[in-house]
């Protein structure tokens, strides 16, 4: 099983391939054993690419573990929309405080002029890994969902939308009691106006279609306005793809996708998952109509969460089962 590193996207920023002195490709010189802004002493790199490099490192006042995104210097320092987009995601990510969203410790400047973001390092495998094992029954995928959907009201209620869940962006953290979800990379995220200005800044270009073509809302794939509902859209898809082992609408490219939604609105799903009450759940938290969806995300996991009391309390206890 994977083990995956949360990590953000800093806004997917595609950045000029070029091959002289200003390309963006130059990593920072950090090693193994230097000291990060006399907060981070850095253990490992654990990746690198064309616009960041990733390490672990410990938090020297009291030894936790964590990663630390440092962006190449020459990534941000010729290139404006850049610079924006590190601020306003390293803004968005301190600003988010819950138990199913992984924890942002901070942001600042690296030997060097680096910009870098630090955040707790979760080990585990993704939720893509999960569903290689295949379906889950419908209960249990109700309690996960739950917590997914209490990560998206927190976002929300900080006017946050991620516009980009699916499995891969999932953390499941296996623990004694029951598995944490963690929500990983608001990379995509989208301020909802009317709430902090110093989170107001939507650097996406207008018009552009953000996100994975089989967890995008219909009304986004028509090119209407990003709102909460596509979060609340897209786990209602991951919910389906738990309970099934496969994804709704298949195909990749949007216009496949799109076809498919419209063609089937209700997909396929088996008799007996059809008729369990987190199904019920499920089906209409990725209707096709944003007004037949749950208006907020708390909605949702609380009636999740009393289907799971109901069904619960409804078993025999133990001592019963064997008088």
């Amino acid at each position: 099983m994977g083990d995956h590193v949360a990590v953000f996207s800093f806004g997917n920023v595609e950045m000029p391939n070029k091959k002289d002195e200003t390309s963006p490709s130059k990593p920072p010189k950090t090693k193994v054993g230097d000291i990060i802004d006399e907060r981070y002493k850095v253990t490992e790199i654990l990746g690198q690419g064309g616009f960041a490099t990733i390490f672990g490192a410990i938090r020297l006042e009291d030894g936790l573990e964590v990663v630390v995104k440092a962006l190449h210097n020459l990534a941000v320092k010729n290139d404006s929309v850049a610079m924006e987009r590190f601020k306003r995601e390293a803004r968005i990510a301190v600003s988010l405080d819950h138990p199913n969203i992984v924890h942002t410790l901070g942001f600042g400047r690296m030997e060097g002029d680096q910009l870098y973001l630090a955040m707790e390092r979760l080990r585990g495998p993704s939720l893509e890994d999960i569903l290689n094992r295949g379906p889950m029954d419908p209960a249990e995928v109700g309690r996960l969902l739950s917590q997914l959907l209490k990560a998206l009201a927190a976002a929300h209620r900080e006017g946050i939308i991620h516009r980009d869940l699916k499995p891969t962006n999932i953390l499941y953290i296996e623990e004694a009691l029951q598995p944490t979800l963690k929500v990983i990379d608001f990379g995509l995220a989208k301020v909802i106006e009317g709430t902090d200005p110093a989170l107001l800044q939507t650097l996406t270009a207008t018009g552009t279609i953000v996100g994975t073509p089989g967890y995008l809302a219909p009304e986004v794939l028509h090119g209407s306005e990003v709102t909460t509902q596509a979060d609340i859209y897209a786990a209602g898809i991951i919910g389906h793809e738990l309970c099934l082992g496969e994804i709704a609408y298949k195909g990749g490219a949007l216009e496949r996708v799109h076809a498919q939604a419209k063609r089937n609105p209700t997909p396929p799903s088996s008799e007996r998952v059809r008729n369990h009450p987190v199904y019920k759940i499920i089906e209409r938290l990725m209707a096709r109509e944003p007004e037949r969806r749950y208006k907020d995300a708390t909605v949702a996991a609380m009636e999740l969460d009393r289907v799971g009391d109901v069904r619960l309390k409804a078993r025999k206890p133990w001592w019963r089962v064997w008088s």
